[in-house]
């Protein structure tokens, strides 16, 4: 799912279904960097947050409170998506521009 897309789901607090990496997309896309891990947990910061996000997987999927989590601090910074040429591919540079990630 676009970034956009996910974007306006949760903003609109529908929370259920949301696949990992697009989770992660999302954050990238407002702002939020990955600072850490610890286990299976990615550990993500963002400037105008005083707080820390933690994101598990669940079977590919991101946890529920996880999501209402990030909806939550959507709407109480009033982050805004950057638009997409903005937001930094992670992806290794072998599998960019062939489809392999969509």
């Amino acid at each position: 799912m676009r970034p956009d897309q996910l974007f306006g789901r949760i903003r609109d607090r529908h929370h259920d279904n949301v696949a990992l990496a697009d989770l992660q997309r999302l954050m990238r896309g407002l702002g939020f960097e990955r600072v850490g891990s610890r286990g299976r947990h990615g550990v993500y910061a963002h400037p105008a947050v005083e707080e820390l996000v933690t994101l598990q997987e669940d079977g590919g999927q991101a946890k529920r409170y996880q999501v209402r989590r990030v909806g939550s601090l959507v709407r109480q910074h009033d982050l805004q998506l950057r638009r997409s040429r903005e937001i930094p591919d992670r992806r290794p540079l072998e599998r960019r521009g062939r489809g392999l990630d969509r």
